[in-house]
């Protein structure tokens, strides 16, 4: 079961307020101006997402995976993504993926990988 994207909100869209009440010395309190850095905010920065499948193709820099529910995934592996826990990736092993972005159907270009977890299939 491929989990259900989380929503990418537009900057625009985020229901930021103008001002914010601050309590002082004294217990006065008063309203501040917020100032929102629009640059820092980063819309295609997705959180982390896992994956889990049977490998059933793999080269040096792409792996495919069947999941539970028969479709078959292909990933590109960049080269910065985490393979510590991986050995080989042998066709019938069981592979996680985490992974940041979106996967549309069968459609896996949206998607960065960022860990790979190998369980023997022996």
């Amino acid at each position: 079961m491929r989990p259900t994207p989380q929503p990418i909100t537009a900057f625009e869209d985020l229901d930021l307020p103008d001002e914010i009440s601050a309590t002082l010395e004294g217990d006065l309190s008063t309203k501040l101006p917020v100032v929102w850095d629009e640059d820092s905010y980063r819309a295609d920065t997705a959180e982390e997402q896992t994956i889990t499948g049977t490998i059933v193709d793999a080269t040096m820099s792409t792996v495919t995976i069947q999941t539970e529910d028969g479709e078959e995934l292909s990933f590109s592996i960049p080269d910065d993504a985490d393979e510590t826990e991986v050995d080989g990736m042998t066709v019938g092993d069981t592979l996680e993926i985490t992974y940041t972005g979106t996967i549309d159907g069968t459609d896996t270009s949206g998607a960065t990988v960022v860990k790979l977890v190998q369980t023997s299939a022996q």
